[in-house]
């Protein structure tokens, strides 16, 4: 599946389990993917969670 894809299918449940409280990491088993391809799925809608990593 692309990520186009996986961003239409599961961008609206990441978003509201997150909203709901839910971490990203429960989320992504919830949903089945990975974590770091939820946090970007969450990115790319405009849902950012968590704090941004800085510089080393």
């Amino acid at each position: 599946m692309s990520f186009l894809e996986d961003c239409a299918r599961f961008g609206d449940q990441l978003a509201k389990l997150v909203d709901a409280g839910v971490p990203v990491k429960e989320a992504a088993v919830a949903v089945g993917l990975s974590r770091d391809r939820c946090y970007a799925i969450l990115r790319a809608i405009g849902r950012p969670a968590g704090q941004a990593r800085g510089p080393g």
